[in-house]
């Protein structure tokens, strides 16, 4: 477990904004979130262990900025998944952090270089480029009713779609 002074911790409470769910859901080990964190390119161009470090790096700057964790009963940091990605997110839009821009920008800009056959790695993919692709979603909601009567007029409530 790395130990973060104090001071270092000043005035970062509201580094991650809104970005944080709660202590509940900081339940994954921070080798899983430092595996997660790891560029797929980085493992088959061979540099894994320097884009592990890369990984430790970035998650040790948004401890130092504030983004919370929790210990097991070994003493290993627990992260919730949610609030490292979207505090990551926060980070570059609220105070300039590049770690977004670095590490997820550019890995999807691969991906999708690669989805569309010849574009540039490194720009903004056109998407208009990419074929049609037809969907079907089936959106399912249970409600319980226990407490109403016949004829009551509830608000049932669905997700918005993404």
């Amino acid at each position: 477990m790395r130990y973060v002074p104090q001071a270092m911790l000043s005035d970062v409470a509201s580094a991650f904004g809104n970005c944080l769910t709660g202590p509940r859901y900081r339940t994954v080990e921070e080798g899983r979130i430092i595996a997660f964190l790891i560029s797929p390119y980085a493992i088959v161009a061979g540099e894994r262990h320097l884009d592990m470090e890369r990984a430790v790096s970035v998650l040790e700057r948004c401890v130092i900025l504030g983004l919370p964790f929790r210990t097991n009963g070994s003493g290993e940091r627990l992260f919730d998944p949610v609030e490292v990605v979207n505090g990551i997110k926060h980070l570059h839009f609220s105070r300039g952090e590049p770690i977004w821009i670095e590490r997820s920008v550019r890995m999807l800009r691969r991906l999708m270089a690669e989805a569309l056959r010849g574009a540039p790695h490194d720009t903004p993919p056109n998407l208009s480029l990419l074929e049609e692709e037809a969907y079907t979603v089936t959106i399912r909601r249970r409600f319980s009713l226990a407490g109403y009567r016949n004829g009551d007029i509830v608000r049932l409530r669905l997700p918005l779609p993404l």
